[in-house]
């Protein structure tokens, strides 16, 4: 949480890459996944942050600016007072702040606004209802 791992090392890029390539092609497998990513790509609003694909693959990853756009999102997410914290152990509470200050107090305090989604429209009212899809499942999937 206190810098971009993804600049710091290429292995470390790499291997999340393929996590993510690897979550891809697992949800690929789940039918209601799929489902799902169909039902946003009709009735989701085209231009809207929902439309989005909930992972990438390899092929959409691998570009040689990707350690750059991730620091980029890095810096100008990332900061302590957007984020919240919730630990859950059997360690006494003496335990668990010291822990928290061992690992999260470098965590730095940007000051960043909380981003206000409220006026983005998500849904399409015009387009979005009155679809009927006809699903065939493989039996081999």
């Amino acid at each position: 949480f206190t810098c971009s791992l993804l600049s710091v090392k290429k292995s470390v890029l790499e291997y999340e890459i393929e996590a993510i390539n690897d979550e891809f092609l697992g949800d690929k497998k789940i039918l209601s996944r799929r489902l799902h990513q169909l039902e946003k790509s009709v009735i989701v609003k085209e231009k809207s942050q929902l439309n989005r694909f909930g992972t990438g693959n390899t092929q959409v990853l691998k570009v040689g600016n990707i350690a750059e756009a991730a620091d980029k999102f890095y810096s100008e997410n990332y900061s302590s007072n957007l984020m919240n914290l919730c630990l859950y152990s059997n360690q006494s509470l003496d335990e668990l702040e010291e822990l928290v200050q061992k690992y999260f107090s470098q965590v730095k305090n940007k000051n960043l606004s909380v981003p206000d989604f409220s006026k983005h429209v998500i849904f399409d009212s015009k387009r979005g209802l009155g679809h009927l899809f006809k699903i065939k499942t493989e039996v081999n999937e």
